[in-house]
């Protein structure tokens, strides 16, 4: 596989993380960093082995990159990734991959346009584990109901409750505990399962109006799926799917490390996992092999669609405004 020239948009912790696992995955090459901020570009750069930081956007688009990794806000995601594929560049777009169902038919409009790559960074879905899950769920016989619950602690909550509101707590930027934090449930009962028949949904807000956390009941035929999520709580529960012949457990919706069967009748076993250290390696191999078989419409843009549909539903149910 050749090597792909990457260039990175923003220069937050989710791009250190992605600098880090590109280094892991091969195929890559960390060309270039795109900040509005050229001592910010130049510094992230410096710690992150990039070849170049850019301020202009138009020099970083034609700066010889083959792919682009969006990690701007949520509000931005559709700019950059409409402009990097404009350009010709194929895009991995952090999750959410925009903050409407409407953003995202369009980012996929123009990278259907310019024949390139457009994949969600969405972990768990590429994550060795979600196969390994998919393959024992038969095991626990006729599925009744799951329950998918992430609920992390922010590092800037403290801030926030100081008074200082940072952007990861402010919705003017797309930014919500669902978006944030509850897309990864959303995105895997999306993978699992598709659309649901119907979608209720509750929301706790902060003063100034941001989502701190919530939870909504997907229905299907025959079995609910509850998503649990928080960004001002931490959860030390699994997330679990009943069935009617046992429960599979998993200890992290973003991350798993560990999975556990748990026949009606018999012993729990621990299935056979070695998790990564960094996740974001798979998805970086998978969009790496996208690009070489030049394979522009793949399984998991469906499932992108389906989970911004669920959000945009959750949203609206919760009245959750940007």
């Amino acid at each position: 596989m050749a090597e792909i020239r990457l260039g990175l948009i923003g220069t937050g912790k989710i791009s250190t993380q992605l600098a880090e696992a590109a280094r892991a995955a091969g195929s890559y090459r960390l060309s270039a960093i795109l900040s509005r901020d050229p001592a910010r570009g130049e510094a992230f750069a410096a710690e992150n082995g990039i070849e170049r930081a850019f301020s202009d956007e138009e020099a970083f688009f034609t700066a010889g990159l083959d792919a682009v990794y969006v990690a701007t806000p949520n509000c931005h995601h559709a700019h950059g990734a409409c402009a990097a594929a404009a350009h010709g560049l194929h895009v991995l777009c952090e999750k959410p991959t925009a903050t409407n169902f409407t953003e995202w038919q369009e980012m996929r409009r123009v990278a259907d346009r310019h024949g390139v790559v457009l994949m969600e960074a969405m972990r768990p879905l590429h994550d060795p584990s979600f196969a390994l899950l998919q393959k024992h769920l038969p095991r626990i016989g006729r599925l009744r109901h799951v329950r998918l619950e992430y609920c992390q602690y922010s590092s800037r909550y403290d801030a926030f409750l100081a008074g200082e509101v940072k952007r990861a707590f402010d919705p003017r930027y797309g930014n919500a505990a669902l978006m944030d934090i509850g897309v990864y449930c959303v995105a895997m009962a999306a993978a699992l399962f598709g659309a649901p028949q119907a979608i209720k949904a509750n929301s706790i807000f902060l003063h100034n109006g941001f989502e701190g956390g919530g939870e909504a009941i997907l229905s299907y035929d025959g079995f609910t799926v509850s998503l649990g999520y928080s960004k001002i709580t931490e959860s030390v529960a699994p997330s679990v799917f009943l069935g009617e012949e046992g429960t599979l457990a998993l200890d992290r919706v973003n991350a798993t490390r560990t999975l556990t069967l748990y026949p009606r009748a018999g012993q729990p076993e621990a299935l056979p996992y070695r998790a990564e250290e960094n996740n974001m390696v798979h998805e970086l191999r998978d969009f790496a092999a996208l690009i070489a078989r030049g394979e522009t419409q793949h399984a998991w843009q469906a499932a992108s669609d389906v989970t911004m549909q669920i959000l945009d539903t959750i949203r609206k149910e919760a009245g959750i405004t940007f």
